[in-house]
């Protein structure tokens, strides 16, 4: 199965530091909850895409968890803006993956290739991706200045975080 996220360049994206080096490098093989695998594309398409980076077993991705569900809410409303979860550990993930009711895919068995290339592994972390290219990068829970910035970027209101 080939998934094919696209752009839609609506938000100001400054410097942008490169996601994809080339179109035919930009395909990555994840699984899904069920252990299907999944190819993702982030560049030769239309839409914006929000990558959630989590683990499981992380504390702060739970205490986060009501903001990037209500940030994937409110841009989801835009038909040319989604919302992607990758998690960076297996430990867990399919009783996580049953057991949160989530309006966005989850995914894991991320290649260790990809995780090194983009230097990701710090959870939680959001990216917005903009043509395969990183618009906005906020690495870790939402604290209350980062909370801000993601609600001023994308003009909308977030919760907090859970205690």
């Amino acid at each position: 199965m080939r998934v094919t996220f696209s752009r839609y360049p609506r938000w100001p994206v400054g410097r942008l530091r490169v996601l994809c080096a080339a179109a035919q490098d930009d395909r990555v093989t994840v699984a899904d909850a069920s252990g299907q695998a999944v190819t993702l594309s982030f560049t030769q398409n239309t839409q914006t895409t929000v990558l959630y980076i989590f683990s499981p077993t992380c504390k702060w991705c739970e205490a986060n968890l009501h903001n990037i569900q209500a940030l994937s809410e409110n841009v989801q409303h835009d038909s040319h803006t989604h919302t992607v979860g990758l998690s960076i550990s297996a430990n867990g993930f399919t009783d996580y993956a049953a057991h949160r009711y989530l309006n966005f895919p989850l995914y894991d068995k991320i290649p260790k290739s990809f995780l090194a290339k983009y230097r990701l592994g710090i959870t939680p972390e959001t990216l917005v991706l903009v043509d395969g290219k990183i618009a906005k990068d906020s690495k870790g829970v939402y604290t209350y200045d980062a909370q801000r910035e993601i609600e001023s970027y994308f003009h909308v209101r977030l919760p907090g975080l859970s205690q």
